[in-house]
């Protein structure tokens, strides 16, 4: 929840000194270099990486790299009276990793690190060492009866009895045809089957199984286990060239296939009776819909053959019960339109469906059991991510929009739910809790933010369920710890890691509005976080700027600190008198499954729309000037500023495209895939949703900045766009291109200060009248 300045420091705001033109009563950073310098991690500092609580909840632990440092560190925090020590090198190994299952007494607990698996006895100040190899370990759990820790090394599991420190095979999973079994045997077990040479049980299902990856349940007798075709042909694998290396000669990075070079392989679900050794095929048939092709008009469009069968699936996760007695499965369609929670019956291999989502592009959300052996699930079903709860076949609805429902984790009794929430308004992100039988929803916390714009899991339930490690931050504040009373509230504040640089200037910054912006589209609105003066120059327009966010599936419109640079760069904007808004166009997440889906199909032309809506709202309400627009994106911003510039070039007159899609057949496919299905399918949507498509419209000017080096978005999309506007006789553009620094210029901040010089230039050249002039109504 967004609070009102108290008065003394609106106070300090008003007497602040060096103020840039239309921004009387702030002081902002007066050039580039200081607002640069601004966003330097000794000057506004360096945020919480990571906090989580000791398996007996007695100590609370986080991570930080301070300024400087050359290492992250570890620090420990006594929750008790809040004292914070730093933990030495020696001692890291007596730190619980984040992460611990606990067996059903809750006495012990188990947890990976680096490849090793580890146990702790909660009366015990220091954890075991499980194994200590050479080979990876991973997914630790304590057996239902508490005797035995499984854990997973390769495709295999072992079974580790903590009384004795005893090691021994229980399951080995082999893509293979058994070896011919001793006439004695092969009368007594299944054909597929054979004891292991070491005890436990091998099991072969056959030489065309590539297996992907296996959960054993905590009875031990069985497990699921995913399969793809031995071989599967996945596409031809881009190279990218990287050109500055030890070497000194060019060398090739691989890259992962193109979309529409060849499908995903088909996934292939067994059940493995450790008891009965028998594997089994699962059939998915009976899901329901799962033989309803939902492209079938695509596919006919195109003169494809109808798809025959099931569907092409997918396994996201499994989750058993505390007893292993029940399994729940997650099933997506591979072409994202469908995901399944199902159950197995363990006896025949049934499978029974127990909640299925429909959509243009579902999410992936997760689901797990309490320690009663309810289900527990997040969907959209109701139009926003909600949490449900299942009993048998009544499914009971615990939290559900107009909000969205997003990182959960539940009481160690199973009787209440803590998750993030957004309940006030889209991006005024809290911790909520909930009962179990629904009643008492409400916010918790009142941090104003917590996580950040991409850290989404940002708080720690302690074992005992009493309180709550959260991370939050403020739009000139990285992440914080602070510990909530997980009944009352009451917030302790635990780190100060905000730089003294920052701490000094924050009150003569500009504070951002979060606000809704209407739309002329759909019913409805969008939010966009305005920075501007305090006190606008009564008749003066005022040129915009719009800063586009990344990942058209995260969030701008809220009060989080995103990016340092960003936000010291949109300071510096305002101080030489622009307007700068940061809209959450369609597609942007916290506004529920319509307003994300809404792009599909035409991805760009949505967006572009409300951008029009948010200076539109600039000029009605704030000033802007609507002859005086300018943007900068990254990522999929950057691309948002392709087709801004291409799609509305008679309101976009200077535009950054930085790191940018611009074709979407050079896309990898979890990029485009779920929102323009594939270029075989959808050939139409991927040509008009392509930046290089539109290029022939630009009017205004155009900064095009890529790395060579990016790995996410490849450069090859800034030459694509280059190649058209050269076609097309395009002169209002200008390439840089930078040799490292990584997506978005990531690991090399030099670049984007370049681009942002480079971009503010353009705008003083393109954006304002004549030199000292400025718009009167």
């Amino acid at each position: 929840m967004t609070k009102p300045l108290p008065s003394a420091l609106l106070l300090i705001c008003t007497l602040g000194a060096s103020a840039g033109p239309g921004a009387a009563g702030l002081d902002l950073p007066g050039t580039l270099d200081e607002a640069m310098d601004l966003a330097k991690p000794e000057s506004i500092g360096t945020p919480v990486l990571a906090a989580w609580w000791s398996v007996d909840g007695r100590d609370l632990y986080y991570r930080h790299k301070p300024p400087g440092a050359k290492e992250v560190a570890t620090f420990g925090v006594n929750p008790r009276d809040g004292s914070v020590r730093e933990i030495d090198a020696k001692d890291l190994e007596r730190v619980d990793e984040d992460g611990g299952r606990y067996n059903t007494a809750r006495t012990q607990a188990v947890y990976e690190r680096d490849g090793d698996i580890w146990m702790r006895d909660l009366d015990q100040d220091a954890p075991i060492r499980v194994t200590r190899t050479s080979e990876a370990e991973a997914e630790p759990r304590f057996s239902a009866d508490g005797r035995q820790v499984y854990f997973r090394r390769g495709t295999d599991w072992f079974a580790w009895t903590p009384e004795g420190g005893l090691e021994t095979p229980w399951l080995a999973l082999r893509g293979d045809n058994p070896p011919p079994a001793p006439p004695a045997l092969a009368s007594a077990q299944a054909p597929a089957t054979v004891p292991a040479p070491e005890a436990g049980v091998m099991v072969y299902l056959g030489p065309q199984a590539e297996i992907q990856t296996s959960w054993l349940s905590p009875s031990g007798r069985h497990a699921l286990v995913t399969t793809t075709p031995k071989g599967y042909d996945a596409g031809r694998v881009a190279q990218m060239p990287v050109y500055v290396t030890a070497s000194g000669y060019p060398e090739m990075q691989a890259e992962s296939p193109r979309i529409g070079r060849n499908p995903k392989p088909p996934t292939t679900l067994w059940l493995v009776d450790t008891q009965a050794r028998r594997a089994r095929v699962l059939d998915l048939a009976g899901l329901s819909g799962i033989s309803e092709d939902p492209l079938s008009d695509l596919r006919s469009a195109q003169g494809l053959p109808p798809l025959a069968g099931p569907r092409p699936v997918a396994i996201h996760g499994v989750e058993w019960s505390a007893d292993g007695g029940q399994v729940a499965v997650q099933v997506g369609s591979r072409d994202g339109r469908d995901v399944w929670l199902a159950g197995v019956d363990l006896a025949t291999g049934a499978i029974h469906q127990r909640h299925r989502l429909a959509g243009l592009s579902v999410m992936i959300l997760p689901f797990g059991f309490l320690p009663d052996g309810r289900l527990w699930f997040q969907s959209e079903s109701g139009g926003y991510s909600g949490l449900y709860l299942q009993d048998g076949d009544r499914t009971q609805t615990l939290a559900a929009g107009p909000f969205e429902v997003g990182f959960v984790q539940w009481s160690p009794d199973g009787q209440r739910a803590y998750f993030t929430c957004n309940r006030r308004q889209p991006g005024d992100w809290e911790v909520c809790r909930v009962e179990a039988d629904g009643s008492g929803l409400t916010e918790v916390t009142a941090l104003d933010g917590v996580g950040a714009q991409v850290v989404l899991d940002a708080f720690r339930l302690s074992p005992d369920g009493r309180q709550l490690a959260v991370r939050h931050s403020g739009p000139y504040l990285p992440l914080q710890l602070s510990l909530v009373d997980a009944d009352s509230g009451a917030t302790r504040r635990i780190t100060d890691t905000q730089g003294e640089g920052i701490k000094a200037r924050a009150p003569g910054l500009v504070q951002p509005r979060i606000l809704p912006i209407p739309s002329s589209h759909f019913p409805g609105q969008i939010w966009g976080r305005l920075l501007r003066p305090e006190t606008l120059e009564p008749g003066r327009r005022y040129p915009v700027v719009l800063i586009l966010h990344g990942g058209n599936v995260v969030q701008a419109a809220s009060p989080r600190l995103a990016g340092a640079r960003e936000a010291m760069f949109a300071n510096f904007l305002v101080g030489q008198g622009y307007l700068v808004l940061e809209p959450d166009y369609r597609g942007s997440i916290g506004y529920g499954r319509d307003f994300r889906e809404s792009v599909y199909g035409r991805l760009g032309f949505a967006e572009v729309e409300d951008l029009r809506d948010a200076v539109a709202y600039l000029v009605a309400e704030h000033q802007g000037a609507g002859d005086e627009v300018g943007a900068y994106g990254c990522s999929y911003g950057g691309y948002l500023g392709y087709m801004a510039a291409f799609l509305a070039p008679d309101l976009f007159k200077a535009v950054t495209a930085a790191n940018g899609f611009a074709d979407w057949h050079l896309s990898y496919a979890d990029n485009s895939g779920k929102l323009l299905d594939s270029p075989e399918l959808n050939p139409a949507a991927f040509l008009a949703s392509s930046a290089t498509t539109q290029a022939h419209q630009l009017a205004g000017q155009l900064l095009i900045v890529h790395n060579i080096d990016d790995a996410v978005i490849p450069y090859q999309n800034a030459l694509a766009v280059v190649d058209r506007l050269l076609d097309s006789g395009k002169q209002t553009w200008d390439l840089v291109s930078y040799p490292t620094g990584g997506h978005c210029s990531g690991a090399r901040p030099q670049a984007q200060i370049d681009a942002f010089r480079r971009t503010f230039a353009m705008f003083e050249k393109h954006l304002k009248p004549a030199a000292g002039q400025h718009h009167k109504d």
